[in-house]
């Protein structure tokens, strides 16, 4: 992997990191500690999305295993006689 690579991903994961720190001190920390709820909502919210989202996908892998959607092709091909 090329040097520049990860120096630009390990500067956006820096600057990711930053922003929700700053917006976690912004709001004022969990809501039981005195802050926003909004933050609570939000982390509920995505893991309960997270875990639907991989649900599905997980339930369309299988079943599309199951009915033969991922078998390769098979092409009939006649004979040489017609």
């Amino acid at each position: 992997m090329k040097r520049w690579v990860v120096i630009l991903a390990a500067l956006g994961l820096m600057a990711v990191f930053a922003f929700f720190g700053w917006a976690f001190y912004i709001s004022g920390g969990f809501a039981w500690t005195g802050g926003s709820k909004a933050i609570v909502i939000a982390l509920v919210a995505g893991a309960v999305g997270v875990g639907a989202l991989t649900g599905v996908l997980m339930w369309l892998a299988f079943y599309s295993s199951r009915k033969g959607y991922d078998d390769p092709p098979s092409f009939d091909e006649p004979d040489q006689r017609g």
